[in-house]
C-alpha cells in the first residue's frame, strides 16, 4: 500500500499541482517578507536591553546582524510554508476537483464493491441469498462473514468482485481513482495476513486501516438512527473518509505537527541564542571610559 500511496500523491500533484505549489509559494513569500520586520524588531531588542554596545563594538553588530538577516528569513520562510501547506494540502483534498468530480464517483463505486463483496461471501457460506443491488447493509452480519469467510477464499472473492465493479466503472482503471480503489481492494485482499499479527499490533498501538474501518461500522449505523443498517451513500462516504484519513490525511498532518515545532524551536533559538552570546560579551567586555592607571 506504501506504493499506492505514492502513486496517488505524484497523480494529484500532476492533476492539481498547479494551485498547490502557488499556495505554498505564496505562503512562503509571506513568512519571508514578515522576517523582514522581525530582524528589525528583534535588533532593536537588543538594543533596547543593553546587549549591544551603544558606542564602539563594530564587530559584535555586524555578527548580530548578519545572524538575523540569515536565520530569520528562513525561519519565517518555513514558518510561512507550513501556514500555507495546511491550506494547500486543504484545496487538493477538500476544494478541488478531486473533492468535487472523484469523491462522488469513488464512493459509489466503493459502495458497490463492498455490497457484491457481501453478497459472494454470503453466497460462498452457504447463507441467505443476499441481492449485489440491496439497498442497506446490515453491517453486524457483514461482520460476522468477514470473520467466518476463510484465507484462501477471502482474496478469490474479493478480486472477482473487485473486477467486476472495475467493468462497471472504466474510471478505476487509471489515475487517482485507481490508486484509491485499488488500495482500499488490497486490504480486504490481505486480511489473512493481517489477522495474524494483529492482535501483537494492538498492544503496541497500532491500528490496521481494515480494522478500523470494519470496527467503525456499527458506530456509523447507529448515527444514522438505523440499528445495524446503512445504505450505499452513507457506507460510502464513511468508506472514503477513512481511507482518506488512515493514508493520505493522518500522516500529513504528523507532518505539520512536525513542522510546527521545529519551526518555533527555530525561533526561540534564532532569538535565545544570540541574547545569550551578547550577554556574555557584555559581562567580559571591560567597561568604557574606566582610568586603569
Amino acid at each position: 500500500m506504501d506504493t499506492a500511496n505514492n502513486d496517488f500523491w505524484l497523480r494529484l500533484f500532476r492533476e492539481e499541482g498547479g494551485d498547490f505549489f502557488r499556495t505554498l509559494a505564496g505562503g512562503t513569500l509571506q513568512g519571508l517578507g514578515l522576517s523582514v520586520v522581525f530582524i528589525f524588531v528583534i535588533y532593536f531588542l537588543f538594543r533596547i536591553l543593553h546587549l549591544l554596545p551603544k558606542r564602539g563594538g563594530g564587530a559584535v553588530k555586524v555578527i548580530t546582524a548578519a545572524w538575523l538577516i540569515v536565520t530569520v528569513p528562513l525561519a519565517g520562510g518555513f514558518m510561512g510554508f507550513h501556514q500555507s501547506l495546511e491550506k494547500a494540502i486543504n484545496g487538493l483534498m477538500v476544494e478541488g476537483r478531486f473533492a468535487r468530480e472523484v469523491m462522488p464517483e469513488l464512493s459509489v463505486a466503493i459502495s458497490d464493491f463492498i455490497f457484491l463483496l457481501d453478497a459472494r461471501m454470503a453466497e460462498a457460506l452457504a447463507e441467505e441469498m443476499v441481492p449485489p443491488d440491496a439497498e442497506t447493509l446490515n453491517v453486524t452480519v457483514f461482520e460476522g462473514r468477514m470473520e467466518k469467510m476463510q484465507e484462501t477464499w477471502l482474496p478469490k472473492i474479493v478480486e472477482s468482485s473487485a473486477d467486476a465493479v472495475r467493468l462497471k466503472y472504466p474510471f478505476l482503471q487509471e489515475g487517482i481513482p485507481q490508486q484509491l480503489f485499488d488500495g482500499f481492494v488490497s486490504l480486504f485482499a490481505e486480511k489473512g495476513l493481517k489477522s495474524q499479527i494483529a492482535s501483537t499490533a494492538d498492544q503496541v498501538g497500532i491500528r490496521f486501516p481494515l480494522t478500523v474501518w470494519v470496527e467503525g461500522l456499527p458506530d456509523v449505523a447507529q448515527m444514522t438512527g438505523a440499528a445495524d443498517d446503512l445504505t450505499r451513500s452513507e457506507l460510502s462516504g464513511y468508506t472514503v473518509q477513512t481511507l482518506l484519513r488512515a493514508f493520505f490525511l493522518q500522516p500529513m498532518a504528523l507532518l505539520l505537527k512536525i513542522q510546527q515545532w521545529i519551526g518555533g524551536l527555530a525561533l526561540v533559538l534564532i532569538v535565545i541564542v544570540p541574547a545569550t552570546l551578547l550577554g556574555l560579551v557584555k559581562k567580559f567586555r571591560k567597561p568604557s571610559g574606566v582610568d586603569v592607571r
